[in-house]
């Protein structure tokens, strides 16, 4: 037989599945592309096209581009809900490898969506949930001004315009120090949060006041200013935050247990969200995320989930205690609800499952048990520890600036 007909069976596969994909993006030429990123302001889906690789030489490249073409695929189903989000040119670009604009866009391997103004260019970082209105709040975002002057009669209203909005109150003159914190602040998370000023020469102390309008939830700050920033993010965490590239470290860095939830579908993740949210509201303090599996390849292996992810079995899950090292997988095909969990979690708690990673303990934890200061153990879950994340990292914060 002649051994090149296997390949060109693949080859046959895999431009039915190039065909598909280029009818199902209505792609904009490099004119159109040139025209909308020089009048801007301009919201692109950079879409890398499929290349045709044989999977006996290169199965690597062949599995990143499975993940592209999920990733695409769930970008696409969000992408035509995206409307009235103001005067702005919004296209689909399909990248090829010597692209030089996807190049630039650092849009060669994965999908990205990336708003452009005459100021600069900053990249959404979505969540399979609710993705559309998503990207619409962080376009609505992108168009405000970093920090937003709010009459008071205008206070209510202003509240309701964005999932996370902080409000400062405070006299520019007699504050003034306060309020450059807060300015530096909003500027740095602008394109995950709304941030407004009252003026009013006649407060006596300055304050901050954030809300997180899904939940209602209200915080206040009245301190020094040093503790702005620190406040800002707690106060507009979500009880399940959406786990991100620009926001995993900062979430590892509250050094509380961290509970990753992978599911691989919108709807998925809409459903987990719902059916975890008593027990999210039970536990504020820990760490629970829900984040796409296509996002952090390499993180599911570290948590002790390879199998279900070659497998493509999701939801999946795992508890990571930051300050010992221990990983606890959630088994395999139990289900994942408030009561599962929640069961599952004081097992966990009391020491009645063995940890993954057993050998790691410390004097204060012979039994396994969960608790939070201990020492640090050498399964630790980082970014950095996870192939090429410091270097993407760095492209992301000097691309992110505006």
């Amino acid at each position: 037989m002649d051994s090149s007909i296997p390949t060109l069976r693949c080859l046959a596969v895999a431009l039915t599945i190039l065909t598909y994909s280029v009818r199902a993006w209505d792609f904009s030429d490099k004119a159109t592309l040139d025209r909308a990123l020089a009048t801007r302001p301009a919201l692109i889906a950079f879409i890398p096209v499929r290349q045709v690789v044989d999977p006996h030489i290169n199965n690597g490249r062949l599995l990143q581009q499975e993940v592209n073409d999920r990733k695409a695929k769930n970008l696409e189903v969000e992408w035509d809900g995206v409307v009235d989000v103001g005067n702005l040119s919004k296209l689909a670009y399909s990248c090829s490898a010597g692209d030089d604009v996807c190049k630039a866009a650092n849009a060669i391997l994965l999908p990205r969506v990336a708003f452009y103004t005459e100021q600069g260019e900053m990249s959404f970082h979505g969540a399979l949930a609710d993705e559309a209105q998503r990207i619409i709040l962080f376009v609505n975002r992108m168009q405000r001004p970093a920090i937003t002057e709010v009459e008071p009669s205008r206070i209510d209203s202003f509240e309701t315009i964005d999932d996370g909005v902080c409000l400062c109150s405070a006299s520019r003159d007699k504050h003034a120090g306060f309020v450059a914190v807060f300015e530096d602040v909003a500027k740095k998370y602008r394109s995950e949060y709304t941030f407004g000023l009252v003026a009013d020469e006649d407060v006596p102390n300055p304050s901050v006041t954030c809300r997180r309008h899904k939940d209602s939830k209200q915080k206040a700050y009245e301190h020094d200013a040093p503790g702005v920033e620190a406040f800002v993010i707690e106060a507009l965490r979500p009880t399940i935050a959406d786990l991100t590239l620009r926001n995993h470290q900062r979430l590892l860095e509250r050094q509380w247990p961290m509970i990753y939830i992978f599911g691989d579908s919108s709807s998925q993740s809409a459903k987990l969200r719902y059916d975890l949210k008593a027990f999210a509201s039970s536990w504020p303090d820990l760490t629970i995320v829900i984040g796409d599996p296509l996002d952090f390849p390499d993180l599911l292996a570290k948590l002790g989930l390879e199998a279900q992810q070659k497998a493509a079995t999701y939801p999946v899950g795992a508890v990571h205690q930051l300050t010992t090292g221990k990983i606890w997988p959630y088994p395999a095909g139990k289900a994942l609800d408030n009561k599962s969990l929640q069961q599952w979690g004081m097992d966990v708690w009391q020491g009645k499952i063995t940890p993954l990673n057993a050998r790691v303990k410390s004097k204060a934890d012979h039994n396994g048990r969960l608790k939070r200061k201990t020492a640090k153990g050498n399964r630790q879950v980082k970014l950095s520890n996870v192939p090429g994340m410091e270097r993407l990292r760095e492209k992301l914060e000097r691309r992110d600036e505006l």
